[in-house]
């Protein structure tokens, strides 16, 4: 039986999940990182994209996740908000996050485990190195 996920046009609708794969998330406010990541993935993992934090949110409520991939530039919600939410949250707080950005600097590889992700990955991504970073995440 499929599971019902929130999709912002249409509200609750049946999306069938696979237990053969693992469901990651792709948060990401740029529709054409969110197109890459989702054909780039599409094969291997149940993949979800949503556009806004205020979305992720809402679909956390019916799918639970084995990574999130988190940008930190979100149109209505700061990344940092969104971790703070995630981590402090029972629900969400186990979930691994890989941080999405444009901005990260160098030496923000120290920070990340500091900031409630296990990894970050810096924009504009190929598929090819999205699939590589998170299939490395999976065998650790």
């Amino acid at each position: 039986m499929p599971d019902e996920i929130y999709n912002q046009q249409k509200g609750y609708v049946p999306v069938y999940i696979s237990e053969h794969y693992k469901t990651i998330i792709i948060a990401d406010h740029d529709a054409a990182n969110l197109i890459i990541a989702k054909n780039s993935l599409d094969d291997i993992y149940n993949v979800f994209t949503v556009p806004s934090g205020k979305t992720l949110f809402l679909l956390l409520e019916s799918v639970n996740p084995d990574l999130i991939l988190l940008d930190m530039d979100m149109s209505d919600m700061d990344g940092c908000e969104i971790i703070g939410a995630l981590k402090s949250c029972g629900k969400t707080a186990h979930i691994p996050l890989i941080l999405l950005s444009a901005g990260i600097d160098p030496g923000c590889g120290k920070k990340v485990p500091g900031m409630g992700a296990t990894d970050y990955i810096i924009k504009p991504f190929t598929g090819k190195l999205l699939a590589k970073r998170i299939e490395m995440h999976f065998q650790m």
